[in-house]
């Protein structure tokens, strides 16, 4: 996930903007090399739910990121 939202130049997932992710515009077939997936397009109601997650800030709660937690900060440290 976060490498997914951080991108390189241009971000992978750009939560509330769908014409800015690239995830978004290689499964419509514009820009960023070959369409995706490689095996075929998606179906257009496919397309449509992933747009939708995109516009509405692509939620995408931790305990599904399959990311190791952050570590709280260590108030001592302060």
């Amino acid at each position: 996930r976060s490498a997914a939202l951080r991108g390189g130049t241009f971000p992978v997932i750009a939560p509330g903007t769908s014409a800015g992710s690239r995830l978004y515009l290689k499964l419509i077939g514009q820009g960023f090399g070959q369409q995706m997936p490689p095996t075929g397009r998606l179906s257009d109601s496919e397309i449509e739910t992933i747009q939708n997650w995109l516009d509405q800030g692509a939620e995408w709660p931790d305990a599904f990121a399959g990311e190791a937690p952050s570590v709280a900060p260590v108030p001592a440290a302060a």
